[in-house]
């Protein structure tokens, strides 16, 4: 089973970003897809606006531990075509 949705998305901004950036909300698309056999779900997000200042592709994949707990394994992928970007935004998270 998969699901396609549009959300909005606001995070907070370091100070240093406040002037390339305001807190106005951001357009990101999810794309999760359901395994009931191996009780699995993946979701794979990706932004499609404010893409030129950092664009984010992150995967997340949940599953059902023995014990009844839910394993969340996250791998995010972060860009920007604004120089210096990129290492300042992944030490920022």
């Amino acid at each position: 089973t998969s699901k396609k949705t549009l959300l909005s998305k606001t995070n907070h901004v370091p100070k240093w970003g406040e002037r390339f950036y305001k807190n106005t909300p951001i357009k990101i698309i999810e794309d999760s897809i359901l395994d009931p056999k191996n009780k699995t779900l993946t979701t794979f997000t990706r932004n499609i606006g404010m893409k030129k200042i950092m664009k984010v592709d992150e995967i997340v994949e949940y599953t059902e531990q023995k014990d009844g707990r839910t394993l969340a394994i996250r791998h995010a992928y972060i860009s920007s075509q604004v120089f210096g970007f990129s290492r300042a935004i992944r030490a920022h998270i």
